[in-house]
This record gives C-alpha cells, structure tokens and sequence, in this order.
C-alpha cells in the first residue's frame, strides 16, 4: 500500500480524526515490505553525505570511482561501488 494526502477537512472538529486516520495510514504504509526501490541518477555528488548514504551515479557528471556511474554506498568517507 503506497500513502497518498489527503486534503484536510474545513470543520475544525473533523481534524483530530482525520489526523488519528493519516497517521494510521502512513504508519501501514511504512510497514510493508516492497519489491523495489528506485533512484534517481545523480549528477553530481550529495553536498553533506552521511554514513550509509547509497545513491545512483550517473557515470557521466560524476564517476565517484573515477571510472563510470553505478550504484554506491558511503562508508568511511568515501563512496564505495556495491555493484
């Protein structure tokens, strides 16, 4: 299940239970397991990077190996191909 907004309602007195309703939505949502993950190819490398970071180098902007893109984790301050 993938969440989705929904506008909040007008009446002041709607919005205790619109919120108990998002919030059990958004907590279903987080539990699930999914199938995949995708992302964006990167043009240039993220300007605060945190340990675990992983990202999709586009190998054309930016080549973290020097040598093309991919998909690479940031471990001990620098960015390490996974595959």
């Amino acid at each position: 299940m993938r969440y989705s907004f929904k506008m909040p309602p007008q009446d002041p007195k709607s919005i205790p239970q619109y919120l108990t309703k998002e919030m059990f939505e958004i907590a279903q949502a987080m539990s699930l397991p999914v199938d995949k993950i995708s992302l964006d190819p990167q043009h240039r490398a993220p300007t605060k990077p945190r340990l675990g970071d992983v990202v999709c180098a586009d190998g054309t902007d930016w080549k973290p190996d020097g040598v093309g893109g991919g998909f690479f984790g940031y471990f001990g301050g620098v960015w390490v191909k996974l595959g």
